[in-house]
């Protein structure tokens, strides 16, 4: 599954990209992937999401039941 990361705040997600590790640059794509610039070394997604979890518990689990809704909805 990939997240969208503009359903997060910029702030927290900036947060939790610094405390995962990352303290060079990184966008947030209008649909909601990362860019890391052509760097390496970046943290992983799953280290972003338990730094997310730290500071907005139930994010991810919010993120998944939205996915499920958003592919039952296009099963019709």
């Amino acid at each position: 599954m990939t997240y969208n990361y503009t359903e997060i705040d910029l702030q927290v997600f900036t947060q939790a990209v610094a405390a995962a590790g990352w303290t060079k640059s990184v966008n947030v794509n209008s649909d909601g992937t990362i860019e890391w610039y052509g760097e390496d070394g970046y943290p992983t997604e799953e280290q972003i999401l338990q730094q997310i979890e730290v500071l907005v518990p139930g994010w991810k689990a919010e993120q998944e039941a939205k996915e499920v809704i958003t592919y039952q909805g296009q099963e019709e």
